[in-house]
C-alpha cells in the first residue's frame, strides 16, 4: 500500500542510507544482517535522495 511505501521511505531509508556509508565492516554487516545487495542501496540512495541534500557519498574516503 502507498502508506506502507511512505513508512519505510520515511522511517527506514534515513536509517539504512546512513548506516550503509559507515567504515567497511559496519556496512558489509548491516548489509549481510538485512540481506542487501549492491542494487539494494543504488535504490535506496535513488529513492531517498531530494533535491538540496548533499550528496550521501561526498562523506567517504574515496581510498
Amino acid at each position: 500500500t502507498l502508506s506502507s511505501k511512505e513508512a519505510i521511505n520515511l522511517d527506514y531509508l534515513p536509517y539504512l542510507r546512513s548506516a550503509v556509508l559507515e567504515p567497511l565492516h559496519q556496512s558489509v554487516k548491516l548489509m549481510d544482517d538485512y540481506d542487501i545487495i549492491k542494487e539494494d542501496v543504488d535504490n535506496m540512495m535513488e529513492i531517498s535522495t531530494w533535491g538540496g541534500q548533499p550528496d550521501p557519498y561526498s562523506k567517504l574516503d574515496s581510498k
